[in-house]
């Protein structure tokens, strides 16, 4: 029967040439300071495991950081109205695009030039450290003290900042072709000007049906950027 037998002389032969060294600590009990030092360790590895799975989960901030990636923990739902009048979210953008949009439909809108007038660089950087900031990254920013050129310029500066644009590369021969015909450059030499004359062939409507069907498609997060930058720069 198998309880209860002798172990076989291959079990034996395997326990009996362990090394002394094993042999004593496996006979002797952990004495109060190994049992205090491994604990410490312990605690320390744990808590460089914790500290790195936070890194991991909620990442220094959104700038420079790729749109797919900061859109998981800095995001606004974008909500549209459909044709029985009922709302329904449409999809999300970045925080910062959503809270500059905002403000600047809303104080920008007979201001000349907000995208080419710099700010102040001390208020915009303090604008990058609040929209870099967990856990609201700039959810709750009151503008007040803050102008519309700051607002438009930390928004230029967080899509300057995206690694790939909101067109993706790939896109980007596709998305110039519809305008290629529309205007014929002559560039001159040395001091002669630049010119520029429309062919007068241009169809527009075949420009605005390319660029609808391009932009589905986009991927949606590129997409749902750029359309709510157009619908900004519109106004």
């Amino acid at each position: 029967m198998a309880t209860g037998s002798p172990p076989t002389p291959s079990h034996r032969h395997a326990f009996g040439h362990l090394n002394p060294a094993t042999q004593q600590n496996m006979a002797t009990p952990p004495s109060k300071r190994d049992l205090t030092s491994w604990w410490k360790n312990f605690k320390k590895n744990t808590k460089k495991e914790e500290e790195k799975a936070d890194i991991i989960e909620h990442p220094a901030g959104i700038f420079g950081v790729p749109l797919q990636d900061s859109i998981k923990y800095a995001n606004v739902a974008i909500s549209l109205t459909n044709e029985h009048g009922e709302s329904y979210i449409y999809g999300y953008v970045p925080i910062v695009v959503a809270k500059c949009g905002v403000f600047l439909k809303e104080k920008a809108t007979d201001v000349e030039g907000i995208f080419r007038l710099s700010g102040s660089e001390k208020r915009i950087k303090d604008l990058q450290t609040i929209f870099n900031s967990p856990d609201r990254y700039g959810k709750g920013l009151d503008w007040t003290g803050y102008t519309v050129h700051d607002a438009a310029n930390i928004l230029r500066r967080y899509l300057n900042k995206l690694p790939q644009p909101i067109v993706p590369l790939e896109f980007y021969e596709r998305f110039r072709e519809p305008l290629r015909s529309h205007q014929a450059q002559a560039v001159g030499t040395g001091e002669q000007e630049v010119t520029t004359q429309d062919t007068g062939d241009f169809d527009h409507a075949a420009a605005i049906a390319t660029y609808q069907k391009l932009i589905t498609e986009l991927p949606s997060l590129n997409r749902q950027l750029l359309l709510y930058i157009l619908d900004l720069l519109a106004i």
